[in-house]
């Protein structure tokens, strides 16, 4: 009994060795490589510039904030419910799809839109954009500090939402 655990044992070993140099070499001659190491702290930005969506910092996000634009948290309703900046509406990137239509009457294409979801590794803030995009919108700008850097500012600055 005891040997044919020993066997099974060494056979599942052998087959995860296996599958890592199968998935190692497939990776290493695949031209869609996936990156063994990635600075996420520059992903939002990187998408955002791929997808040629505008980017604002922490000063020019407060500064179109105080200009009157349509903020937008992609954050879910649960995380939105918790706490978020000052006069945003919610609209999950998840729930993009039945809840658009709560906006489309009144968020124009040609309106300028601040996106942002928690931080700059947060991807459904740069992931609505595209899809505003795609709706027709032409005017969004993403907050790439989002949520979490909006926060530590108002903790620095002892400024209250």
């Amino acid at each position: 009994m005891k040997k044919d655990k020993v066997i099974l044992l060494r056979q599942i070993a052998v087959l995860c060795a296996l599958c890592l140099v199968c998935g190692t070499a497939s990776n290493l001659i695949s031209p869609r490589r996936i990156a063994w190491i990635e600075d996420w702290t520059q992903y939002v930005a990187t998408q955002a510039k791929a997808a040629g969506i505008a980017t604002a910092s922490l000063a020019k996000a407060k500064e179109l904030i105080g200009g009157g634009i349509v903020l937008i948290d992609a954050r879910s309703r649960r995380n939105f419910d918790a706490g978020h900046i000052p006069n945003a509406f919610s609209l999950p990137f998840e729930d993009r799809q039945c809840r658009y239509s709560e906006f489309r009457e009144w968020l124009f294409p040609d309106i300028h839109i601040l996106l942002y979801c928690a931080g700059d590794t947060c991807d459904e803030g740069i992931l609505l954009a595209k899809y505003l995009k795609e709706m027709g919108h032409t005017n969004i700008t993403v907050f790439v500090d989002g949520f979490d850097g909006w926060e530590k500012s108002l903790v620095k600055t002892g400024d209250e939402q």
